[in-house]
């Protein structure tokens, strides 16, 4: 694509990119270019000197060929076994703590005497219900 510094070719960031961009303590876009923009006129590429309207069109290129992230899948259902469509938080797993996740199934576990496997077949929102019930029985306010 054409900009401002010439000729360039752009690939979308994967994520070591994204991570590498933030353990250098520079999350911007002319960082995240450095690593996924090769120029194809070298002798003019400079990306501190690319204005906002080149950050914005290859930005603009960049979202038109990434892959759209799924947000409804299908699935059987546990207990009759249909097929339904269903909405899916692709960011959710990445909010829960691997190890609270630990906590909650030992929590479990330990006190109604479950499998890991029931444990967690069972909805987020029922886990926390039971949860909750047992801080209430060991006499623990949340």
């Amino acid at each position: 694509m054409e900009t401002g510094q010439g000729r360039v070719r752009v690939r979308v960031p994967a994520g070591a990119d994204q991570e590498a961009v933030v353990e250098e303590g520079r999350m911007d876009a002319h960082a995240l270019l450095a690593r996924c923009a090769e120029p194809l006129d070298a002798s003019t590429w400079d990306v501190t000197r690319l204005d906002a309207a080149d950050v914005q069109r290859i930005d603009e290129a960049l979202e038109a060929v990434s892959p759209a992230v799924v947000t409804r899948v299908q699935a059987p259902c546990a207990a009759c076994g249909d097929v339904r469509e269903v909405e899916v938080d692709p960011y959710g797993c990445l909010s829960m703590d691997p190890e609270a996740l630990l906590e909650e199934v030992h929590t479990l576990a330990s006190t109604y005497h479950w499998s890991e496997r029931d444990i967690l077949a069972l909805p987020r929102h029922r886990r926390r219900r039971y949860l909750r019930l047992v801080e209430r029985g060991a006499g623990v306010t949340t």
